[in-house]
Order: structure tokens, then sequence, then C-alpha cells
């Protein structure tokens, strides 16, 4: 590994979690962190920044499988590595068929054997990652694109936009604003009745201040929810990264497109590149629903 590592041991035998500490010592540039149940291994794993998952299976709170169930249910992209006691190969294979990704028996791996465990874990995962990503990338365009050819009517095709985008692509929340000078219309996926007073303030004609910091050098920019605090939406990210795109047509401008990105999606460059794709898709579309229905009143007149 080129960084270090952030290890979570969940362990609630004092014992066997300074054997595993013993075990990383010669490798410093792993950070170890110790807990004793399940219950406060997802609070940590809430906070984010964990590599990988030490995982005893007698926990307090945990008894098995269970405790590997309800940890990959909530966090499946952390590697995991289950610890026991019992040196049970049923028990090896119901772990790595629940997820895990490898299986030690306590006192039978010595310090190498324990990192080059931890390293493949964690590389094998982020593959796995990697690859998932891609898919609900290709799988994410596509959608838009067949949406965009199909749909006619702005206000639907920016509807189901937002909710292609939660569906397809794992954002928390979605929202588009229709219109340049003027707010013409509104839709959202993923943010519930959080997003009725920015609708509210929307419809006065008040744009969001994240629309002052996006222009024509830069389409999409990475917001801190924390520096908008008079945005009603700023405490519904609770933590979530906030992303805003202009929706851009050559000069003609249609609309602002932002996104929630929940902990395991990170604002990286392939990610805003796929914004700034997906954004340009919805765009073109408004621009050329724009343009039939002027060229119809033209016709007509």
């Amino acid at each position: 590994m080129k960084q270090a590592l952030t290890v979570l041991v969940v362990e609630d035998n004092p014992g066997d979690a300074r054997l595993v500490r013993e075990s990383f010592r010669p490798f410093g540039e792993c950070r170890l962190e110790h807990v004793g149940s399940l219950a406060a291994a997802l609070r940590r794993l809430e906070q984010g920044n964990v590599d990988a998952v030490l995982l005893d299976l007698g926990l307090p709170d945990a008894e098995g499988t269970e405790a590997l169930e309800r940890l990959r249910e909530r966090y499946p992209d952390v590697a995991t590595l289950v610890l026991t006691g019992r040196d049970d190969s049923e028990v090896a294979v119901e772990a790595v068929a629940s997820g895990a990704q490898d299986y030690l028996v306590k006192g039978s791996f010595d310090s190498a054997g324990l990192r080059r465990a931890v390293n493949y874990a964690v590389e094998r995962r982020r593959s796995a990652n990697k690859l998932e990503h891609l898919n609900r990338v290709l799988q994410s365009i596509r959608s838009v694109n067949q949406l965009i050819v199909r749909e006619r009517d702005p206000q639907r095709l920016m509807e189901r936009a937002c909710h292609l985008l939660v569906d397809t692509r794992g954002y928390s929340g979605v929202w588009i604003v229709g219109g340049d000078r003027g707010v013409r219309a509104t839709a959202n996926a993923g943010w519930g009745a959080s997003f009725e007073p920015f609708e509210a303030r929307l419809r006065r004609g008040e744009w969001p201040g994240c629309r002052s910091r996006i222009g024509t050098d830069e389409d999409v920019v990475e917001i801190e929810p924390t520096t908008c605090s008079d945005c009603p939406l700023s405490a519904a990210y609770s933590g979530d990264q906030a992303v805003v795109a202009l929706l851009q047509r050559g000069d003609v401008t249609h609309g602002l497109m932002g996104v929630r990105l929940p902990n395991h999606l990170r604002a990286d460059e392939a990610e805003l590149d796929l914004l700034r794709e997906v954004a340009g898709d919805i765009a073109f579309a408004l621009h050329d629903i724009h343009a039939e229905g002027a060229q119809q009143h033209a016709h007509q007149q």
C-alpha cells in the first residue's frame, strides 16, 4: 500500500484486541482503531475514512454472521475480514458468502500474514467498488440518454431525470431548476419535505447562492453546505457532499442541477465529469424542446 490504512478492530475481548494491535505494530503506517461492540462500529463507520474492518463474530450485541450481515448491509464498500476463535471451515464459508473478504482464526496468523490479508482485502474491495461504480455510471448515462430521446415535456423530463439519477447512480438527492433569469420549473427526488422551503424561495424568484459561484469558467462546482447556511437545503445535507452543475447549451443557460453525494461517492474528477455529461445532456434536451416549441409557434403565427 502506498498510503496508510485505517483499520477498525471490532473485538469485545481486550486481550484479543491487544494481540491484533501487537501484530500490526511492525507496520507503523497502519492506523488502528478499536471498539468493543457492533453498535460502536456502526457509529464509527458513519464518520467515514475506514479502509478495513476486522470483525469478531462473538460480540455482545451480535452473534455469528449477524454482525457481518448488518455491517455489510449499511457499509458494503468497506473491506471486511472476520476474526473468530473457532477454526471451523463451515463458519469460514458462511462468512465469505455473507460478504467477508477473508477469514482469520485468532492466534493462527502472524504479523506478515495479517498485513497481507488486510492489504489483499482492501485491494479486492476497491477493485469491486470501481467496477460497480463504472457500471452505475454507464447505466446512468444510458438511462438519461434514453429519457431525453423519448420525453418532450420539460417538466416531466426534469422530474424523471432526478429520479433516474437517484435510482441508477445512487445519489441521496437531486434537484433541477429550469430557467435562466427567472425560474420556470423545479423538480427533485430524494429530498422529501425538506425541498419545500427551497422551492418556495425559488418560486419567489430567489436563486440559491450557489448560482453565483458557477459560471463560464466552471460549469460544475463542489459546494460546502456549511458556507451556505442561509440555504433551506443546507441542514438536509447532513454531512454529505453537495455538487452543483450548470445546465448550459452554447451561450444559453437552461437552469441549474444540484446533487447530494452520500459518503461512498466522492466528488472526484471522474464524478464531476459524469455530472458535466449528464447536465450537458439535460441542457441539450431542454434546448431542443424549447427550439421545437419556438418553431411550432412561429409556424402557427
